[in-house]
């Protein structure tokens, strides 16, 4: 998947970073989000407010990344 994000994030997967999406919000875009993600739907965490960010669902997708 090529996307505008990839002239920033694919020398950053090169050297070993992971990259996650947190989307806040009902106008987030599911799309970008997994673009952000690089392709990774598994890396991507989505929630209507900041009050359903569960930390640890983000504690279990890094996790299991890192």
């Amino acid at each position: 998947i090529f996307t505008q994000f990839d002239r920033i994030f694919v020398p950053m997967l090169g050297r070993g970073v992971n990259i996650i999406a947190i989307g806040v919000g009902n106008e987030v875009s599911t799309t970008e989000l997994k673009a952000i993600a690089m392709g990774r739907s598994d890396r991507v965490l989505q929630v209507s407010s900041i009050n359903e960010l569960d930390s640890s669902k983000l504690a279990e997708m890094i996790k299991s990344i890192c």
